[in-house]
């Protein structure tokens, strides 16, 4: 029989059964070898795509496999469906007559998704008689036909037809489980898989990334090369299983996270090495936009991402309400290519649209196939000899490059309370940016979260509304600002695009980086009455109006700030019902000069707060003493029970994500150690000590009280420019001297002294971390100065650097 001949292993059950259970148990029974075959020969497919040709014969290995399955399924089923309906074995012959054409084709791929494109205008299984398991069974082979065209499918497109593929994966993995002739480290992955796909539906307070992250260990972690193709393609069921929405991405790219044991043959876990000339840490703004402008000066460059896809921050940030607070089209690049062909829904676009912008982003740019995805940098070391950096990540991936620019953002380690008894409560606990991206569900759930910057308040509004009751930890109420929402529509977007070039231009004349600046007027050339009207009219304006657009001495005169504090409180106040929560949240003192922290938008926040079942706990008086299993006690004795618990607790901001890593300099000693005492650098972009390595939207630069786009914009350029320049003079080194960084840091200083900022205890100043050094982190002098001292230096010779 032709099906014992190709897949004897997993048919004895088969062959033993009559022809009635033969037709129940061939779909199962085929399913196991043609998913492994077809799953590893679209992986092996995509790691020789992408640059990496060792892998091409056995993608076509795998791929031969498939085939050969396939068409002995397919003659099978149409021998046994020859009794059934002729519309079943016409199906079924179409696929032997498929299965053929592939064997003939050229690119199996390619030709692959036409035909399948094809099929599906006119192939309707559920409306064919005969056998539903028959059908059943077809449906699956066109999933498994699906797998091999995916290299060459468009994201949108093969998003859904990898979901439709594994429709069938919780009942394969259970009926697999439960095959006592299946070895067990295919046990171990089908009892993963049905932990992450039950959890999904039975417990959203499952953390399915950290069930992932051990399960992709472990498969790093094999030295039994026999298993790991095995392992390699049950990691698309994880996939699939953890996210269907991110499955693709994840599919396509964990294959770049181990492929050391296909290269080697036998499991050992010496690294791969990539040679470029620069080397990039995160793929948010800055490094998607770094890595587009080198490639346009023929510098070969590469990201490593944790993440799986691209957009930094907004991989991260997923939880209830998650939006930018700075309006399109200033939120966004000014690459032409890009902005032409993308439309926003809205003017503050959700976390949601940004992960589709940036997905457009790296459909237009070909950003991917420069991008090492789900794979965290550990170690990076600066080699005087070769003048070279060696980057170590967590996947056994070696980088070697001339240039290194860790651009991981001003958040990107988050900040945990350190509570007896965190670990412990057993309801469902995130911290806000890490969040399920498939969400949770919070209807009718009795729930605290713990912060209250934008991310708490964005949080709060969102969730409280639906959740039984809501209790809000605060240390210090947040300033916020009317949000002021729009929808956007296509027609009005295409229209405005013509003065997209003026706007851009724009942003760089703003202090802030946006298409408006603070006014040059005083507080006090105003009367009250005059005053009065001018807040109004900032308050209409919403956003950051009311804060960055307002008087010019609102950051520099304390009296001045009373007024603008003054404003906000009635305003808010007027809006709150409850006194109690009223000077909790708008006290008629304010507990700091207003605009010293970064206001939150809101939109129906203390509408929220004002709820009869919401309450809030200041936890200056009543700090949180420790957590239970089912709650929170606080010093009063107070038990607060909940069943989920969110902690927006922010982030160890703007040099926390750096001395993360352990980088190190040529005499050895770490970033961190050389910033134990506070932080030096060069404009913001290169620190003494560290050749070759520069920062993008970091310590000292605009980066927190500025437009990201623009920010990362002048400072990719500049990179670029100076990369570019020293290639031209033939120098392979280039550092920030003592004396520039010395200077540079006095200045900053300096300016942040003549302000408010020194005044509040934020994370501007790097108050918001205990034992922290705390500093002025942030170039308070707006984007034309900082500008203008890029240009002093690179029309200087690069002042305050040495090339060499």
């Amino acid at each position: 029989m032709l099906v014992a001949e190709q897949i004897a292993p997993w048919m004895c059950p088969v062959l033993q059964a009559d022809n009635e259970c033969k037709m129940h148990l061939l779909p199962l029974a085929m399913s196991s070898p043609l998913v492994f075959d077809a799953v590893a020969a679209a992986a092996y497919h995509r790691l020789a795509y992408y640059g990496n040709p060792q892998f091409a014969a056995k993608a076509e290995r795998y791929k031969a496999s498939a085939i050969r399955g396939l068409i002995t399924s397919a003659r099978s089923v149409c021998t046994l469906s020859a009794s059934s309906s002729d519309q079943l074995f016409a199906a079924a012959t179409l696929l032997i007559l498929m299965y053929d054409e592939m064997i003939a084709a050229q690119d199996t791929f390619i030709t692959l998704a036409r035909i399948i494109g094809n099929m599906r205008k006119f192939v309707n299984f559920s409306s064919l008689g005969g056998s539903e398991k028959l059908q059943r069974y077809l449906t699956e082979q066109f999933g498994f036909l699906t797998i091999f065209s995916l290299p060459h499918t468009d994201d949108d497109t093969a998003t859904e037809q990898f979901k439709e593929a594994f429709d069938f994966v919780e009942e394969f993995a259970e009926s697999c489980a439960r095959d006592k002739h299946n070895p067990p480290f295919l046990a171990e992955c089908f009892r993963t898989i049905l932990t992450v796909w039950h959890g999904q539906k039975h417990n959203p307070g499952l953390n399915v990334n950290l069930v992932m992250e051990d399960f992709k260990s472990e498969i790093e972690s094999t030295t039994d090369i026999s298993v790991f193709d095995h392992y390699l393609t049950w990691v698309y069921f994880m996939s699939s299983a953890a996210s269907p929405n991110a499955s693709l991405r994840f599919a396509r790219d964990i294959v770049d996270t181990v492929p050391n044991h296909a290269v080697n043959g036998h499991g050992t876990t010496k690294p791969q090495c990539r040679k470029v000339d620069v080397a990039i840490i995160g793929g948010g703004f800055s490094g998607c936009y770094l890595l587009h402008k080198l490639r346009k000066q023929n510098f070969s460059a590469v990201i490593i991402e944790a993440a799986s896809g691209l957009g930094g921050v907004w991989q991260w940030n997923c939880y209830p309400g998650a939006r930018v607070d700075t309006p399109v089209p200033l939120y966004e690049y000014s690459i032409e290519e890009v902005w032409r062909t993308w439309n926003w829904t809205e003017k503050l676009p959700t976390a949601t649209e940004l992960q589709k912008y940036f997905e457009h982003v790296d459909k237009v740019l070909d950003l991917s196939k420069d991008v090492i995805y789900n794979t965290k940098v550990t170690d990076a070391a600066f080699d005087d000899a070769t003048n070279k950096w060696t980057i170590q990540t967590d996947k056994h991936i070696r980088i070697e490059a001339s240039w290194f620019v860790p651009a991981v953002g001003f958040a990107a380690k988050r900040s945990f309370p350190d509570w007896p008894g965190l670990d412990d409560f057993q309801g469902v606990i995130h911290h806000s940016s890490f969040w399920p991206r498939d969400g949770v569900d919070l209807r009718e759930k009795r729930v605290a979260v713990v912060g209250t910057g934008s991310t708490g308040v964005q949080i709060v509004q969102e969730v409280g509304p639906q959740a039984k009751s809501l209790v809000l930890f605060q240390r210090t109420p947040n300033l916020a600002l009317p949000l002021n929402q729009a929808e956007l529509t296509k027609e009005e977007q295409d229209f405005e695009k013509n003065s997209y070039p003026e706007k851009y231009e724009a942003r760089l004349l703003s202090k802030g980086g946006y298409d408006f600046s603070p006014s040059d007027l005083g507080t006090f050339v105003h009367n009250a009455e005059e005053r009065r009207a001018f807040f109004q009219d900032k308050w209409d304006k919403g956003g950051f109006h009311f804060w960055t657009g307002a008087y010019g001495d609102l950051l520099t005169n304390l009296d001045a700030n009373r007024e603008a504090y003054s404003f906000w409180s009635n305003k808010i106040r007027s809006v709150i019902r409850d006194p109690t929560k009223r000077e909790m949240l708008a006290p008629l003192k304010a507990p700091h000069p207003f605009g010293t922290k970064r206001p939150a938008l809101f939109r129906n926040f203390y509408q929220v707060c004002d709820q009869d079942n919401f309450s809030i706990v200041d936890v200056n008086k009543t700090p949180v003493t420790k957590i239970l299993p089912n709650g929170v006690v606080t010093a009063d004795g107070t038990t607060y029970e909940i069943d989920a618990l969110i902690l927006a607790t922010g982030f160890d901001a703007i040099t926390g994500g750096l001395k993360a890593i352990n980088i190190l300099n040529s005499a050895g000693k770490t970033l961190s150690e050389n910033w134990s005492n506070g932080t030096w650098t060069n404009l913001g972009l290169m620190t003494a000590d560290f050749p070759n390595m520069f920062f993008m939207y970091g310590p000292q630069g605009p980066t927190a009280l500025s437009n990201g786009p623009t920010c990362v914009e002048i400072q990719g350029d500049w990179i670029v420019q100076a990369v570019a320049s020293a290639r031209k003079a033939g120098k392979q080194r280039m550092r920030a001297t003592v004396q520039g960084q010395e200077r540079y840091r006095e200045l900053v200083n300096e300016m942040t002294a003549e302000t408010l900022f020194p005044m509040a205890n934020s994370y501007y100043m790097g108050a918001n971390i205990d034992g922290k050094p705390r500093e002025a982190l942030n170039f308070p002098g707006g984007i034309p100065l900082y500008r203008e001292l890029l240009d002093k230096s690179s029309e200087n010779g690069y002042e305050g650097f040495v090339f060499e």
